[in-house]
């Protein structure tokens, strides 16, 4: 019986990692569409921007009011985008020199590139909220009382603790 249960976990470990390598590309995946929506947005405004100026290039006053306006909501989207970029970067267990913005492993002490030594990864806590539980295959916090992941497929193997604290490294769903 030693045996199938041996074949039995291995091909419920390989499941399991394949599903969350699955989940990991399709979340990087949906990140890059947004990046490359907010791109569009962003391309757009500055056209609409363009437009807008050539039609009141005589009240001095009104241009510079669109310009901030603008400006403003440009400037959101921008900061949008480098969020998504480092969430990107960490689901690729990446991130960027706080010297010379090399993408590096984001786990190294020193960067390879300019010698800077860098921020050591700090513990965030989390907290699952009342009635959740993190999911074993794809890392969410999902419903307590499903036996399978409605995200990944996984399996309830362990079911975490209601108010249970899960100190991660940053970046990491494990």
């Amino acid at each position: 019986m030693g045996f199938f249960d041996d074949i039995t976990k291995k091909v419920s470990e390989t499941t399991n990692s394949v599903t969350e390598k699955t989940n990991k590309i399709a979340k990087e995946s949906k990140l890059k569409k947004v990046l490359a929506e907010n791109d569009s947005k962003v391309e757009k405004m500055f056209n609409e921007l363009g437009k807008a100026v050539l039609e009141k290039k005589e009240n001095i006053d009104e241009v510079s009011k669109l310009v901030w306006e603008y400006n403003e909501k440009i400037e959101s989207i921008k900061k949008d985008n480098e969020n998504i970029r480092t969430e990107i970067l960490l689901l690729n267990n990446k991130k960027k020199c706080t010297n010379c913005s090399a993408e590096i492993d984001a786990q190294v002490a020193f960067c390879p590139e300019c010698g800077k030594e860098q921020e050591k990864p700090t513990l965030k806590e989390e907290v699952i909220p009342e009635g959740k539980r993190k999911c074993v295959g794809c890392g969410e916090i999902i419903e307590i009382k499903y036996t399978f992941c409605p995200l990944c497929g996984a399996q309830n193997e362990a079911p975490a603790v209601e108010g249970e604290v899960i100190n991660n490294e940053e970046g990491n769903n494990n």
